[in-house]
């Protein structure tokens, strides 16, 4: 029997070199795909086209179908090859047997690290979607074409998950085949109309309770604006399909919002009434919010509870304090926050560290 006098394994680089790209996976994921229901992965990015990107570069991402994972490019200074077995033909120094080898047939210069991602995908709506009732000259956006909630997600650079989840906290809806973003104007005529209903049908929003078919307050809001609504507004422990209970925790906040930000504007020392920024008279405010809430909760109806930036000014009128800094910051006179009529003395709390 013919034998081998070499110990070593032969070893020999292919005359074509392919081309691969290798992934380093976090051990989580990786140990999922391993598992006896593996997820399915997507490689994703967001349209090439400068309008539809909200901001991102068009950079790919890797999702599961709930996760988000950042793919960098990692340079490495070490030689990395691919490797595939291999046989020689016979040789007379193996004694006229063939060989078996490995070969190298692709040599990789940097590797592909997927990293989890924590880029929310709010502020990429709000880059790509209009604003419900505005034409895009007044919301500085570019005009896009259609696109249903499906559609704008196959171009999103966000795992499903995230991005209906998104969509939800921000109340998108789509209406005519186009997604929408509600304005305040649209929200809080929708509130009315359900309020409408809420009284015609003797409904507890903290109980389960399903729209009725038919309305006759339907001609005045829209049915997906409303349904998208109620699943932002329902409690965290409603999972139930066309059924909804409202959570008050985040419903009051949000009504004394849309009023406010729907209120007439009021002029500034640096601006008329049309640039400034919203505002109302705190009986006012205090008045409309409590007409658009069930009785029992109209007690929780306080400035206090507000989840926006509000200021006072001459004493009583609420107004919008993030607009008032937009706005005054763009004319170039910026405006120290909490200093103008805020109540109570606060403003410019490093000078109290002067004493």
């Amino acid at each position: 029997m013919s034998s081998q006098d070499g110990s070593g394994v032969p070893f020999s680089t292919a005359h074509e070199q392919q081309s691969f790209r290798l992934i380093e996976l976090p051990p989580q994921l990786a140990a999922s795909l391993k598992s006896s229901n593996p997820p399915t992965l997507y490689l994703k990015s967001a349209a090439a086209n400068a309008q539809s990107t909200g901001g991102l570069a068009p950079n790919a991402v890797l999702c599961t179908h709930s996760q988000t994972f950042q793919i960098r490019q990692v340079q490495s200074s070490n030689s990395l090859y691919i490797l595939q077995p291999s046989s020689s033909a016979p040789s007379t120094e193996y004694g006229a047997i063939s060989v078996n080898g490995i070969s190298a047939i692709a040599q990789c210069n940097a590797i592909l690290e997927a990293v989890p991602s924590f880029i929310s995908p709010n502020n990429y709506l709000r880059q790509i979607l209009p604003l419900y009732g505005e034409p895009a000259a007044e919301t500085n956006k570019a005009p896009t074409e259609s696109k249903s909630k499906e559609e704008l997600l196959k171009d999103a650079p966000f795992s499903q998950r995230e991005f209906e989840d998104s969509l939800v906290e921000l109340c998108a809806f789509e209406h005519d085949g186009q997604t929408y973003l509600p304005s305040p104007e649209s929200q809080l005529k929708t509130w009315k109309a359900f309020m409408n209903i809420v009284d015609l049908e003797s409904l507890d929003l903290t109980k389960p309770f399903s729209l009725p078919e038919e309305s006759e307050q339907e001609a005045e809001y829209i049915p997906t604006l409303l349904t998208a609504m109620l699943e932002m507004l329902k409690s965290d422990e409603d999972t139930g399909d066309s059924h909804y209970s409202i959570d008050p925790q985040k419903t009051i906040p949000l009504i004394g919002a849309f009023i406010l930000k729907a209120s007439p504007q009021v002029p500034t020392s640096t601006s008329t009434a049309s640039e400034g920024p919203s505002g109302l008279r705190l009986s006012d405010l205090i008045q409309q919010w409590c007409d658009l809430l069930p009785e029992s909760w109209r007690d929780k109806a306080k400035v206090e509870a507000l989840r926006i930036k509000v200021t006072y000014r001459d004493g009583d009128m609420v107004v919008l304090r993030d607009s008032i800094e937009e706005k005054e910051i763009a004319k170039g006179s910026a405006v120290e926050k909490g200093t103008e009529g805020n109540k109570g003395g606060k403003g410019k709390w490093h000078e109290k560290f002067r004493k």
